[in-house]
């Protein structure tokens, strides 16, 4: 390395070129964060112990059309709200709650089982309330509407079993390679 390199000072970049490197950066982490989002939300490997398959009860509502979806969740909400019991407190008040129980010195177990009660109170109504607006709902569609319905649900249903038992003989087949390798 000879002198003149030595006392040669450094060229900065270009102020565009670091802005434009900086959105480049910005545009990986949102591509990367948006790849890493949906491998949670769309869960890890599947196999016998992965999710188990979605509830009937859960069918029932998702072969509705949308529009007759969203009327369910508001007649299920007027429900509730002539009955009284549509709100309790917030999560962050239960979780208050339960914070100053278990930090409670000595532990009183008839704090946090009051919250747990009240919450499993307020699932249980929301949930006799949807019931009760869906079967409100099904008892007004047309026979035609009905057998329409059912054929749906009987096809998500065959769909759930199908992915089920593939994804568990997916998943036997390879303990048995496993196996085999040992």
């Amino acid at each position: 390395m000879s002198d003149s390199d030595l006392s040669e000072p450094k060229r900065r970049a270009p102020g565009w070129m670091r802005i434009l490197l900086g959105v480049s950066l910005a545009l990986n982490l949102l591509v990367l964060g948006s790849v890493l989002g949906m491998a949670l939300r769309l869960g890890g490997p599947k196999g016998p112990d992965g999710p188990p398959p979605r509830s009937i009860g859960s069918l029932l509502y998702r072969e509705l059309p949308r529009e007759d979806r969203r009327d369910l969740r508001a007649e299920s909400r007027q429900i509730l709200s002539a009955s009284g019991s549509e709100r309790g407190p917030s999560p962050e008040e239960e979780l208050a709650v339960i914070d100053a129980g278990l930090r409670a010195n000595p532990f009183d177990p008839a704090v946090i089982e009051r919250v747990l009660e009240a919450n499993g109170h307020r699932v249980f109504d929301q949930h006799k309330a949807f019931k009760s607006a869906w079967l409100d709902h099904v008892a007004g569609m047309s026979a035609a509407e009905r057998a329409d319905y059912a054929d749906r649900l009987q096809e998500a249903f065959e769909r759930r079993q199908e992915r089920w038992h593939d994804r568990k003989a997916r998943h036997e087949g390879r303990e048995r390679d496993d196996k085999s390798d040992d």
